[in-house]
């Protein structure tokens, strides 16, 4: 039985993908790659609730409304033009997606445990430690890839060198609350708790447990 919280996050998840769904009209003036991202920014606001209905995995209600809202806001400010025409959007988003970034990476480690057959051990101050690590390398290819882009499509995603220094320290900042999150998320828990609670489905577990 699901909990309102949940509930009402899985409906703002989707909602948010409807509103991007209709809103691919309007990226198709700006080009096919405008209207790849609204389109993939869609999906990803179906897909936590997708996965809960259908049994592979229940994250929390407040991951799946932050995930939803990230790429939501990222969407919403390449086709509005708030990236350009609202201060501090960028640190907005930037700051929120790093935060996602890590709590996926926070819930890919703890299931790497589990199922890793005593071969690894992320427990304690180091499993916080490792998730900021891994989601700050997330960032920086990010920033690459952002720069990769600009050279080889002709967009403007980088304006400058402050630009990209100032999307770092924004994504620092997710990435340390998120890591911050962690390690108060598994006070009182263990990471059997922690996997229990996302109710993983059995093709799922199977996977993640290689079995044959």
């Amino acid at each position: 039985m699901r909990d309102a919280g949940t509930v009402l996050a899985d409906i703002l998840a989707v909602a948010m993908g409807v509103v991007l769904l209709a809103l691919c009209a309007s990226a198709y003036s700006d080009g096919v790659h405008g209207l790849l991202v609204e389109l993939f920014c869609a999906v990803v606001c179906f897909v936590p609730a997708v996965c809960r209905r259908v049994g592979i995995v229940s994250l929390p209600g407040t991951i799946t409304f932050l995930i939803a809202l990230a790429v939501f806001l990222h969407a919403f400010g390449l086709l509005s033009g708030a990236y350009d025409d609202v201060s501090y959007f960028d640190t907005i988003t930037h700051t929120l997606s790093s935060a996602v970034v890590g709590l996926l990476v926070f819930y890919a480690l703890i299931t790497i445990q589990h199922f890793g057959g005593g071969r690894v051990n992320f427990e304690g101050r180091g499993l916080a430690v490792l998730t900021a690590l891994i989601a700050l390398t997330f960032s920086v290819y990010w920033e690459v890839m952002e720069y990769a882009t600009d050279m080889f499509t002709g967009s403007v995603t980088q304006y400058s060198p402050y630009d990209t220094l100032t999307d770092l320290v924004c994504d620092s900042v997710g990435t340390f609350l998120a890591s911050l999150w962690s390690g108060a998320y598994m006070r009182g828990r263990t990471v059997a708790d922690a996997i229990g609670e996302l109710q993983l489905g059995a093709r799922l577990r199977k996977v993640a447990s290689r079995e044959e």
